[in-house]
């Protein structure tokens, strides 16, 4: 579906839409005009053009070709059964979110699979969680066994039995604790937010990671901005020369402990990368136009970009930071 965001010099504008327009402009780094994003259902962007020679036969190839590499929507990785999934919480140190359901019925299952679908709760519980689902009658999977361990747990942490029970369990001093329960699901939207309000804060003790959800939480947390590093660690020459006169050095460690939240989002050939891992740097990748490496971009928690650099910086680590604070204080 179109969708025009207008910038006009003359003409009046509603304040309402002059401001859902700038917001939109800063969230997907838009700099000049026109720029024509292809977005997806989530709002994640995945192509960007502008004006082209050639009149409609052009834009049109140009477009039909954003269109057909469109990546594959990110999926829910559910564990195969309760005591999987127990066991994965524990050792990643992660909540377990458990929907039970009574048994085969209709109108839960398709409040769970809209769930399921639903963008936000994909990137939470990939990201912050172990998510497995139970059925109590019609599943040969879960077995009596696996409904009994789970209905132990429930029953230690006073869970209500309930015609569809959400349940959210920490398991941090090894004991479980629920964090949350509820007794069914309405809307994707509202059971998401309130997952992810009793979700543990997560643990950012400065450095570079890997994990771009976790870094948005932290910055949130914090108030800072994150530095983005797009690199190719193995293979790239100006990415290694960075690591090595800039990054791996003391004194940029030191004054980004208290000022910006790290994120590397590494690309490498022969480096072997965990999946998920993969699957959401070319996200990002694709989200924030990445045309070479290495590219270093500030954002904020919401995703904003608020300046980037590309290539091999010249002047070390004090002309790298000097540059990166005038811009993170607006300078």
């Amino acid at each position: 579906m179109p969708l025009e965001l207008d910038f006009p010099r003359r003409q009046q504008q509603p304040e309402r839409l002059r401001q859902q327009n700038r917001q939109l402009q800063q969230r997907y780094g838009v700099r000049g005009f026109p720029t024509v994003l292809f977005v997806d259902a989530t709002g994640e962007p995945f192509g960007r053009s502008g004006y082209m020679e050639g009149g409609p036969e052009a834009w049109l190839r140009h477009a039909n070709q954003q269109l057909a590499n469109q990546p594959e929507p990110p999926t829910l990785e559910l564990a195969e059964s309760y005591s999987a999934a127990l066991q994965q919480a524990q050792e990643k140190g992660r909540p377990l979110i458990v929907v039970a359901e009574p048994g085969t019925h209709a109108g839960l299952a398709r409040r769970i699979e809209a769930l399921f679908e639903h963008g936000a709760f994909i990137e939470m519980a990939n990201s912050r969680a172990v998510t497995v689902r139970i059925q109590r009658e019609g599943d040969e999977a879960a077995g009596e066994e696996e409904l009994e361990k789970l209905d132990e747990l429930f029953e230690s942490l006073e869970v209500r039995s309930n015609p569809l029970q959400v349940a959210v369990i920490s398991f941090e001093e090894d004991e479980p604790k629920l964090l949350m329960q509820a007794r069914a699901i309405a809307d994707p939207r509202q059971m998401t937010a309130q997952i992810q309000r009793t979700l543990p804060e997560p643990k950012y003790e400065g450095g570079w990671t890997e994990d771009y959800e976790l870094a948005r939480q932290a910055a949130a947390a914090t108030g800072r901005p994150m530095l983005l590093n797009f690199t190719g660690s193995d293979w790239c020459p100006p990415c290694q020369a960075m690591e090595r006169e800039v990054l791996s050095q003391q004194q940029f460690k030191q004054w980004a402990k208290d000022r910006v939240v790290l994120v590397t989002l590494d690309f490498p050939r022969r480096k072997q990368q965990d999946a998920q891992v993969q699957q959401r740097n070319r996200q990002l990748q694709q989200q924030f136009q990445i045309r070479g490496f290495p590219t270093f971009i500030l954002v904020d928690a919401e995703g904003n970009e608020l300046h980037r650099v590309s290539g091999y910086q010249r002047g070390g680590v004090e002309g790298f930071t000097t540059m990166l604070h005038r811009h993170i204080e607006g300078e």
